[in-house]
């Protein structure tokens, strides 16, 4: 896919990173030996955000770790 015809833009890819940058220096410092789960963390709530994070968490820990 060409850069014109992407449905995301570069401005969109660097917004998106500069809050994820800015969040976790202000909130957390930024360390460098957990900066793989900042990241998973940023994705988990950008993709389930809204007013059912909730069900989605504890969808995610019956998937992961299911009773048996």
């Amino acid at each position: 896919m060409s850069a014109s015809t992407s449905p995301i833009s570069t401005q969109t890819v660097e917004t998106t990173w500069q809050k994820f940058k800015l969040r976790h220096k202000y909130e957390y410092g930024t360390h460098r030996s957990v900066f793989r789960s900042y990241i998973s963390d940023f994705v988990w709530r950008r993709k389930f955000k809204g007013v059912d994070i909730m069900f989605h968490l504890w969808l995610q820990i019956v998937l992961l770790y299911a009773c048996e």
